[in-house]
């Protein structure tokens, strides 16, 4: 049996997996202004494990800060092409609507296919999505180097206005309104 790293890597030696590295660009250059807001922010206010990772990392280099924003990203949006995805996965329920008519020596009604959704989404769809961002995440670990070099532009320091962890209350009005 094998692990899912060796899983990930398979599929990455196997070139399955390097669509994702062109998404992985478009998405960058598309939240470009939201990594920056990131790397400048005052992530030790962050909740979470977060705030424990910066605690214990004294060095908390231009890298680190790189990947913890990228890692936020990703997390907060959950994928990087939307559309692939949801293609990924009505590929996935057409493979179990077919496998369930041949269990069932007969055609798939709409009823049957509605059902098989339902069941798959329930059973599977969470950890289906959870699969797809960790094979973002390998791909983003494999090419660290040429993404850093993307961004290397940008301020890695956080404002001074940040110290508390928090945005400025005014900006926040300004932005509602």
């Amino acid at each position: 049996m094998t692990s899912i790293r060796e899983n990930l890597e398979n599929e990455f030696r196997q070139g399955k997996l390097d669509y994702i590295r062109d998404d992985l660009k478009k998405f960058f250059a598309e939240q470009r202004g939201t990594i920056q807001k990131l790397l400048t922010q005052d992530l030790a206010g962050l909740k979470g494990g977060i705030t424990r990772i910066i605690r214990r990392k004294k060095d908390f280099d231009q890298r680190a800060r790189f990947d913890l924003a990228v890692r936020l990203l990703l997390k907060q949006a959950r994928t990087i092409n939307p559309s692939g995805d949801i293609q990924l996965q009505i590929s996935e329920l057409a493979r179990e609507v077919w496998l369930e008519g041949e269990r069932l020596h007969r055609p798939c009604t709409r009823q049957d296919e509605n059902r098989i959704a339902k069941t798959w989404n329930d059973e599977f769809g969470g950890r289906f999505r959870d699969w797809l961002l960790l094979r973002v995440l390998y791909v983003f670990d494999r090419y660290r180097n040429e993404f850093e070099d993307y961004f290397q532009d940008l301020k890695t320091e956080p404002k001074p206005s940040d110290a508390g962890g928090s945005e400025d209350s005014g900006s926040k009005k300004a932005n509602a309104g």
